[in-house]
């Protein structure tokens, strides 16, 4: 209950780790879990149906109204019939799928621990166009427009013409990056998982706007993100592991940390 944190039901039918958040879309609640099973429920927690892919899902489905689309890591992206289950089509890609496409239109972006970034057809799963980057691309991409931005585990950034798979820029960071990236005011907000370090770079040319910002200096040896960053209330939200606090707000303007959630605060 989101009033006041009360469980209203629980699923408890996975077998192995439930590595992604779960998705939601209408009436349905989709699970991923690493028992290569997708579970789809309806808001009351109960089976609607499952469809099995031959290995792990460490990332979440990508539902619309009549497909869900499903990446896993058994190299396919999966196109199942949201209201049966039943499989539509797959695609088997250069190596396997950690994190949640994006769906623009008629065109599927998703990225594959093989160092790509792919364009596919949404109705086929037909490649349209690649781009190799120089490390496993794990966070989700984000879009905007006619250009699409991502990031992998080697710490370089992308931004892309979507019409053509040209790449506009790209600029290496220090430190893999993991988590989702934010877009705020002009500015691609990226996390790294060294020291916790967090940049800003302009969407135009990708030059620094701030950064590298460091959220808990006392921390920083032993810090990790690895979450996607958020934006909320005008700020960009972190959620670290091994930090003093568990949530930090951060100015989008310069970086500076704005506020904190501390779990003993009373």
């Amino acid at each position: 209950d989101a009033r006041d944190g009360s469980q209203k039901w629980v699923f408890s039918e996975s077998k192995d780790r439930l590595i992604a958040p779960a998705a939601v879309l209408g009436e349905s609640v989709y699970i991923a879990s690493a028992d290569n099973n997708l579970y789809a429920l309806d808001l009351d927690g109960q089976l609607k149906w499952t469809f099995e892919a031959q290995n792990s899902l460490w990332a979440a489905p990508l539902p619309t109204e009549e497909v869900v689309y499903v990446p896993s890591m058994d190299h396919n992206l999966y196109a199942v019939d949201a209201v049966s289950g039943k499989e539509l089509w797959s695609v088997e890609l250069n190596g396997a799928l950690a994190g949640t496409p994006v769906l623009d239109g008629e065109r599927l972006y998703v990225g594959t621990l093989s160092d790509t970034l792919y364009a596919l057809n949404a109705s086929t799963g037909r490649e349209l166009w690649t781009v190799k980057a120089s490390g496993w691309v794990w966070a989700r991409p984000v879009l905007d427009g006619g250009t699409l931005y991502f990031a992998d585990l080697d710490g370089t950034v992308y931004s892309v013409d979507t019409a053509e798979g040209r790449v506009n820029w790209q600029v290496p960071l220090d430190g893999s990056i993991r988590g989702t990236p934010v877009l705020i005011d002009g500015k691609l907000v990226v996390s790294t998982d060294k020291q916790g370090k967090i940049y800003a770079l302009k969407t135009a040319d990708g030059s620094n706007a701030w950064g590298p910002k460091v959220i808990d200096e006392d921390n920083a040896s032993r810090l990790r993100l690895l979450a996607n960053l958020a934006i909320a209330d005008g700020k960009i939200w972190v959620a670290p592991l091994s930090a003093k606090y568990l949530l930090y707000a951060l100015d989008p303007s310069d970086g500076s940390v704005k506020q904190w959630f501390d779990q003993n605060a009373k």
